[in-house]
């Protein structure tokens, strides 16, 4: 995954509707962080097999007891695998998640105030799934100025 390929991905995780919408950025945002950290993983990964992987096994070698090198060996590429499929279930979770705020949403309210000669806009989430009536909550909201 090329950097380039990794941003139009997140670009077009959020429909057009929700583009100003701060839930929306901000679970957008942490699913940037998740796909950056299986960038990590796959790359690391990449370390572990073919010629690279021969210089890490004997690096293990050189630096874990006897007894113990195969556990390492495959401890640590085990563990990676999990760590992998962790994320890929946790990335899986936050699309729904983004899916399904924008389902139950016909997009963000956008409110108007002015003091002391400068306008604010807010954007606040409308979805039924983030803003459930009746409740006292501390959401997300996009605020610039104009």
């Amino acid at each position: 995954m090329e950097v380039f390929n990794f941003l139009n991905e997140l670009d077009t995780e959020v429909p057009e509707k929700c583009r100003n919408c701060g839930v929306q950025c901000e679970l957008t945002s942490e699913l940037g962080q998740m796909m950056i950290a299986k960038y990590a993983a796959e790359h690391f990964g990449g370390h572990l097999v073919g010629e690279e992987g021969e210089q890490f096994d004997r690096f293990i070698e050189s630096v874990v007891p006897e007894d113990h090198v195969e556990e390492a060996r495959v401890g640590i590429r085990k563990s990676l695998g999990e760590t992998m499929e962790k994320i890929d279930n946790e990335i899986e979770t936050k699309r729904e998640k983004i899916a399904a705020n924008s389902r139950a949403c016909t997009g963000p309210l956008n409110m108007r105030a002015r003091k002391d000669g400068v306008t604010y806009v807010a954007s606040l989430c409308t979805s039924a799934r983030v803003n459930i009536r009746g409740t006292k909550q501390h959401l997300w909201t996009h605020i610039r100025t104009v």
